[in-house]
């Protein structure tokens, strides 16, 4: 197509990443009103939920392989979280990091730092959104474009600072494990 004008021609410009996100919010899209997460869980209102009982531990080296943060100042430690009402397998483990010496911590620190959760049980939600027993479409609806593949009976996804693996069966999240992720450090 040629075109002939008066006006000297002018140089085509893309927008800069920082025009473009700004342009797309304008414009009500549902991917820029997405918040941020933080962590999962709230770790010291979980542990002041009356149901729920708790055991500790301290992962060795070969345990904590593989967790963030990498500082040779941290250790990790973890509660197996029990509810009261129900006798068998804990429905859950949450993993924490501490900057000190494991010998200084005490169940009702207040500067724990989320790791990782395993549930096994539908009595703790993520998020205040996502719980074990919950449908396959509610969690997909919550990761919205953070979906990332389904792996076997596994839908695994980034979320944030945060990678989740939910293990579906019968269209029906099992179990479910969400980490902090290390390159999000």
């Amino acid at each position: 197509m040629l075109m002939i004008g008066c006006q000297p021609a002018m140089e085509e410009t893309r927008p800069t990443s920082t025009e473009a996100v700004i342009e797309t919010a304008d414009h009500d899209d549902p991917i820029a009103e997405q918040p941020v997460l933080g962590p999962p869980i709230d770790i010291n209102e979980l542990k002041r939920q009356p149901w729920l009982e708790t055991t500790s531990g301290v992962l060795g080296k070969k345990g904590a392989s593989g967790l963030c943060p990498k500082d040779p100042e941290t250790f990790f430690g973890f509660y197996f979280l029990i509810d009261r009402g129900h006798t068998g397998r804990p429905p859950g483990r949450l993993t924490i990091s501490k900057p000190h010496a494991p010998t200084l911590w005490r169940e009702d620190d207040q500067d724990e730092n989320f790791v990782q959760l395993e549930l096994s049980s539908g009595r703790i939600k993520i998020w205040d959104r996502i719980a074990v027993g919950d449908h396959e479409d509610s969690l997909i609806a919550f990761l919205g474009d953070n979906f990332r593949h389904r792996k076997g009976s596994y839908v695994v996804a980034q979320i944030g600072d945060y990678h989740g693996e939910f293990n579906i069966q019968n269209d029906t999240i099992r179990e479910l494990t969400v980490r902090k992720t290390c390159d999000q450090q």
